[in-house]
């Protein structure tokens, strides 16, 4: 399953970059953030240094919550 991860550059509040990222079940959050960290240094969107300045998270967090809580066509309402 791919999640969209994105930085934000906090004293602003703008998108810097959005990378998709492959959901493995053995990594933690913090990987998927290192991850897309290091796409963004490598693009050369961020200085390396800076990450302090950066907030990042999941950009469709909610979406991924409820289909690792809802088994696919399993909703708790049914589907039209």
């Amino acid at each position: 399953m791919l999640s969209n991860v994105q930085i934000i550059e906090i004293a602003s509040n703008n998108l810097i970059a959005e990378y998709s990222i492959e959901l493995v079940d053995d990594r933690v959050k913090e990987d998927y953030f290192d991850e897309a960290w290091d796409n963004a240094v490598d693009d050369g969107l961020v200085e390396e240094s800076s990450r302090l300045a950066y907030s990042i998270q999941f950009a469709d967090k909610a979406e991924k919550l409820e289909e690792l809580t809802n088994p696919p066509n399993q909703h708790p309402l049914p589907n039209p």
